[in-house]
C-alpha cells in the first residue's frame, strides 16, 4: 500500500539514481515547480490528473490511478543539438533525455514496490521560453491503498 508521497519520492529516487541519467545534477531533479533555474537539465515532477477510483464494495482497498507531469528542462548550448544532442553531456538534446528518462523509469515499473504499474502517456514539447528547450512527459501510475487509512 503507498501514499502519493511514496509515489513521488521514489519517481525522483529512481531518475536520481540512473544510469542513463548520469549526466544530470541530482539536485536539479525536483518534486514539484521552481521559479528559476540554475542547472540544466532540470526535471520536475508534477501533479497531474487524478483517475477515479476503482474500488469493490467488499474490498477494503482501492485502486489508484494518478498521471504525473515530468517538466524537462533544456538548456541547447548550439542550436543543432537541441533535439539531438550528444548523448551522456550537458549537451543532450530533448529526444535524448525523454529516451533516457523513459530508460531509467522503465527499469522498475513498480517503484520500488511502491506502485502496481507506471507507464508512459504522451509527450509535448513547450517552446515558449526559447531559447531553453523543455518538454512534458506523462507517467500513468497505478497503486493501492487502503480505502480507511489511504495508506
Amino acid at each position: 500500500m503507498s501514499k502519493p508521497s511514496d509515489i513521488y519520492n521514489a519517481i525522483q529516487s529512481q531518475l536520481q539514481n540512473a544510469a542513463s541519467l548520469s549526466y544530470m545534477d541530482d539536485n536539479a531533479i525536483f518534486i514539484g515547480l521552481r521559479q528559476s533555474f540554475d542547472e540544466f537539465p532540470a526535471i520536475c515532477i508534477e501533479e497531474g490528473k487524478t483517475q477515479p477510483e476503482k474500488q469493490n464494495d467488499f474490498n477494503v482497498y482501492v485502486d489508484v490511478v494518478i498521471n504525473i507531469n515530468l517538466f524537462i528542462l533544456i538548456k541547447p548550448f548550439d542550436a543543432n543539438k537541441q533535439i539531438v544532442g550528444d548523448i551522456g553531456t550537458v549537451s543532450v538534446g530533448a529526444a535524448d533525455i525523454l529516451n533516457d528518462i523513459k530508460i531509467a523509469l522503465s527499469a522498475d515499473t513498480t517503484l520500488g514496490g511502491k506502485a502496481i504499474d507506471m507507464n508512459f502517456g504522451g509527450a509535448d514539447p513547450l517552446l515558449e521560453n526559447w531559447p531553453n528547450r523543455n518538454q512534458s512527459l506523462v507517467l500513468i501510475v497505478l497503486f493501492r491503498q487502503n480505502r480507511v487509512t489511504r495508506q
